[in-house]
């Protein structure tokens, strides 16, 4: 078959070697595994592996899965060649293409390392297609000298390919000194297997220990979506390694934020500020039969009919509020302790800032991010031995703080009820609402009834709401009604197969059912009223900057949203986040930016679009928002 075998042995053994590259290369896609947070932890089972015998089988997997995966993006190449071998067993023109053919698969595994993490997605053909076309010079700006590096390291990286080349032919070819490439061949094949079966049977289990590795790769959903024995693979390994747990966030990259020093000015007197969170409260939660005390008050406020989280998740929604930026931002403002516009403000004009939150700080790291300069909060929450008694604290908390605030001290308070998000736990309230059953968070289809898992929610909305009314009372009964602001509204929606596409809690699409919230705001002498075009979680911090502290900068410095109140130049769409991916809220359907760098579009109801395409200039839009606010220079390069 082979006219001349060492032409073969050639081929093997350079992509061989070349496999140890890629994976020098591809390092960070290792460290991103390693560090993620859910590594011993699986959040659909609630299987824990930090065990010493737990971690060792994790960790096993992990580094074979990682070499056996990037030997395998060697041989892809690698045969490739072998072919083009048989048609022409030519050594000067193999000798010539193998160093190329690596030194392209090199380069876009540096590219895809750094596009990942920036954008925390791999590689695909829309960001192929903007570099060709030119629009990713509006993403990343490059100084000629960072242009002069990048070239010089494409040079860098064929000499090596090329000297390597040479090596390979002289030393281990020629000479035939070597000949393990069977028993090297036989150790990979045996160790890509144990993976897969280890893979398809994590997968039939329903735990995600393993699965959910596999969109750190660059290919791997897409290619183990072809071998496995299921039907509808794509869709079926997109759901279940990419939801429920969470991989290490975004770019790290210096942040300047905001663009400019805020030019705000001292107001007297000054509003006070009171915003509320009902973790997960849906949109439709909002009505007279399962909120009456909060439905009262929303009648007497502002009810922004249309307003959206920007974020399907906790963290995402709660970032995205206070700093007004995308959640993807979340792990440079982890890092370095960049607190937000809006908080910082308030402490330079002498407000005193204070958190009273049922459930803890520490997962997601707010502590370290939206309140790292409140002076007093609970990492781990409100005490109590239920989520409800936590409830119940905050409110006693507030209800303190409120009765002995001096008069004209300025504050802010963020309260978070927990008690909705916690439904499916065991929780000591009147269930008005029957039947109720266990949760169960997996293997759910489109035939299973949602009724007993909804009554336990409304359950919960019906004890919040009464937690709201003794809050809104005193409040009222205080006298802050007429000197401060009050803001209720959630973090993310949540689902009960609303759209019958067998999705079910949150995190993972972005429907009206996970990001449709409410937002209902008290301001005071102002007539209550129904506003009803499309706002969104950042849209909140521009509000109070510029019409509680005067701030004359434009809101671009600080903020991706604009004023509640203004009607004119609304987004074409939002950009929307969730632990690992991110989504563009279009007016009539939704385009998620994967991790494995597949690009979904459904309709509003997550009703896939088969024949859709991305729409390049929004997807050129939101890449622009995701990077606006890290500094350009040779500290954080564009690449």
């Amino acid at each position: 078959m082979f006219k001349d075998p060492l032409i073969k042995r050639f081929v093997v053994w350079f992509f061989l070697i070349n496999s140890l590259v890629f994976c020098l290369v591809g390092i960070s896609y290792l460290h991103n595994i390693l560090s993620s947070d859910s590594l011993f932890v699986n959040f659909n089972t609630h299987l824990d592996y930090h065990t010493p015998g737990g971690r060792v089988f994790v960790l096993l997997f992990t580094f074979i899965n990682y070499v056996c995966y990037m030997t395998l993006l060697a041989a892809i190449p690698a045969v490739f060649l072998l072919l083009l071998t048989m048609l022409i067993p030519s050594k000067r023109l193999i000798f010539f293409i193998s160093p190329l053919l690596a030194s392209l698969c090199v380069f876009l595994l540096l590219l895809d390392s750094r596009l990942y993490a920036m954008f925390h997605f791999h590689l695909n053909g829309v960001i192929v297609s903007l570099i060709f076309n030119k629009h990713w010079l509006n993403v990343f700006e490059f100084s000629s000298l960072e242009l002069t590096l990048i070239a010089g390291l494409i040079v860098f990286i064929l000499i090596f390919q090329y000297t390597l080349a040479a090596l390979v032919w002289k030393q281990i070819i020629k000479p035939g000194r070597v000949r393990t490439e069977k028993t090297i061949g036989w150790i990979w094949l045996g160790g890509s297997l144990y993976c897969y079966l280890a893979l398809c049977l994590s997968i039939a289990q329903n735990n995600n220990i393993f699965s959910q590795q596999i969109p750190a790769l660059p290919l791997y959903t897409q290619l183990f979506s072809r071998v496995i024995p299921v039907q509808n693979a794509t869709d079926y390994v997109r759901r279940h390694v990419e939801a429920d747990f969470m991989l290490p966030a975004f770019s790290g990259d210096r942040m300047r934020y905001p663009l400019h020093p805020l030019q705000c000015k001292t107001t007297k007197p000054a509003y006070n500020i009171i915003l509320i969170m009902i973790d997960s409260l849906r949109f439709d939660a909002l009505q007279k039969t399962y909120m009456p005390n909060m439905t009262r008050f929303a009648e007497n406020s502002w009810q922004f009919k249309r307003y959206l989280s920007a974020g399907n998740g906790t963290q995402p929604g709660v970032f995205s509020l206070f700093y007004s930026l995308p959640s993807t931002y979340f792990t440079a403002t982890l890092e370095q302790k960049i607190s937000p516009a809006l908080i910082n403000e308030m402490i330079r004009q002498n407000y005193s800032v204070h958190a009273f939150w049922s459930a803890e700080m520490e997962s997601p790291n707010f502590n370290d991010t939206v309140f790292q300069r409140f002076p007093q909060f609970r990492r781990d929450g409100a005490p109590g031995e239920e989520i409800p008694d936590k409830d119940q604290q905050i409110t006693r908390e507030a209800q303190d703080f409120l009765a002995t605030n001096p008069p004209q001290s300025p504050f802010f308070i963020s309260l978070f009820y927990d008690a909705v998000h916690g439904y499916c736990s065991r929780q000591n309230i009147p269930e008005i609402y029957q039947p109720t059953s266990a949760c169960f968070r997996f293997n759910k289809t489109n035939d299973t009834d949602p009724t007993p898992e909804r009554n336990r929610y409304l359950n919960a909305l019906r004890f919040v709401d009464l937690e709201l009314d003794k809050l809104l009372a005193t409040i009222e009964q205080l006298g802050y009604l007429n000197n401060s602001i009050v803001i209720l509204t959630s973090d993310h929606g949540e689902e009960f197969n609303d759209n019958r596409q067998n999705y079910w809690g949150h995190t993972s699409n972005f429907t009206n059912a996970q990001v449709h919230v409410p937002l209902v705001v008290h301001w005071p002498g102002q007539a209550a009223g129904v506003i009803d075009y499309e706002t969104s979680s950042y849209d909140i911090v521009p509000t109070l900057m510029q019409d509680v502290f005067s701030c004359s900068n434009p809101v671009e410095d600080y903020s991706v949203g604009q004023n509640l109140l203004s009607r004119d130049g609304r987004r074409p769409f939002v950009l929307a986040g969730s632990y690992i991916n991110v989504g563009l809220i279009e007016q009539n359907r939704l385009t998620t930016l994967q991790t494995s760098g597949q690009i979904t579009i459904t309709d509003k109801q997550a009703r896939p679009l088969r024949n859709a395409r991305p729409e390049m200039t929004l997807i050129q839009q939101a890449l622009v928002l995701m990077r606006k606010y890290y500094v350009k220079s040779l500290d954080s390069p564009g690449l």
